[in-house]
């Protein structure tokens, strides 16, 4: 066999072996750049899916924000009275029942369609406060171990000094990130997370826009926030029975049954025949029948009560409320959420936000 390369002169030789070895490295280069490319793009897709997440996580925010102006507006309109307190502190109310979407279609205004604004006032004098009420009491809450009591009494205390089940600097310091106990007044309610037995799930519970109805996404386990069990129960979280708001005392007109049947001397017994006076004869909680109780001497008036269950009641409740708080849920068809938790306080300048907090 001839080998004509070898006939050819040595200059052209090495002139195609570098045209070969130019030809590899082009194609090296352009596999480089497809590659980099395709990287490049792959990137860019991901990172506008994040702005676009992100874009809907702020319109969700501002979207339940307006659920917490309506609120406002709400207590707004009238002065604080037993029975007005009592009366807004019931109020369940939603977007679409009220007109707004409505009122954004005329006004030409799209994008709403689908979705969902729900919002709901509840009296931060309705829960213990746990920098003031006694934490002997709380033990008996369903939900609440001794353990998290002694938890709570141990991030409060200025001492340093374990309570039984408690936990002090020692043990929250080998955590990671590390950090001290706060031994001092609670300022939000959320500092419960930073407790050793506390969840997310235990802290806001089960009741999504805590509204008290089971809706669908309360009972169908992972699939949609909140999390739940699947048993078609609202379990309360801590948020339903605390707060750091008020004199340490409850306002019997707006607590729920749960909350009076924890106080000493009071039991699930009276704690009922109080609840069931305020409704009314209808038995329905915000109807026009509802009964409101003035001051302690109202108590006697309730039909059932003995007369040390109703001095006790005296000295455990108050009668009226400045403090509010809110919950606003939000959510777009795409799926993306919002729940709020405003505290806000009625005075003489108006009605302003003490606290906010994103449960979602």
């Amino acid at each position: 066999m001839i080998d004509y390369r070898a006939e050819l002169p040595a200059a052209d030789r090495v002139r195609g072996r570098r045209g070969g070895s130019v030809f590899i490295l082009v194609l090296i280069v352009m596999a480089s750049l497809v590659g980099l490319s395709a990287g490049l793009g792959f990137r860019v897709r991901i990172e506008m899916r994040l702005a676009h997440a992100y874009g809907r996580k702020v319109q969700a925010h501002y979207f339940a924000m307006g659920g917490v102006e309506r609120a406002k507006a709400l207590l707004s309109e009238k002065e604080l009275s037993a029975s007005v307190v009592g009366a807004a502190c019931h109020f369940n109310g939603t977007a679409k029942d009220e007109g707004v979407f409505e009122q954004f279609a005329r006004e030409g205004m799209s994008g709403l369609e689908g979705s969902e604004l729900g919002y709901c006032v509840r009296d931060e004098l309705g829960y213990f406060n746990m920098n003031k009420s006694d934490p002997s009491v709380w033990e008996k809450l369903e939900g609440v171990s001794g353990e998290l009591c002694g938890e709570i009494v141990d991030w409060t205390d200025a001492d340093s000094d374990v309570s039984a089940g408690g936990a002090e600097s020692d043990y929250y310091a080998r955590l990671e990130p590390g950090y001290v106990a706060k031994n001092g007044e609670v300022l939000s309610v959320k500092e419960l997370l930073y407790l050793r037995s506390v969840t997310a799930r235990g802290y806001a519970g089960e009741d999504g826009d805590h509204d008290g109805v089971l809706d669908d996404n309360e009972r169908d386990g992972y699939e949609r926030w909140p999390w739940d069990n699947e048993d078609n129960v609202l379990d309360k979280g801590l948020v339903d029975f605390f707060t750091v708001f008020g004199d340490g005392k409850v306002n019997i007109n707006t607590t729920s049954k749960d909350v009076l049947a924890c106080l000493g001397g009071i039991g699930e017994g009276a704690a009922e025949i109080v609840v069931n006076w305020r409704l009314g004869a209808d038995g329905q909680a915000g109807t026009d029948d509802d009964m409101w109780i003035e001051d302690a001497k109202g108590i006697g008036e309730i039909e059932g009560l003995t007369e040390l269950e109703a001095e006790l009641l005296g000295q455990y409740c108050c009668f009226g409320s400045g403090y509010f708080r809110v919950y606003s849920y939000s959510r777009f068809k795409d799926g993306f959420d919002c729940c709020l938790m405003a505290t806000l306080v009625k005075g003489d300048g108006g009605v302003e936000v003490l606290c906010l907090d994103r449960l979602l």
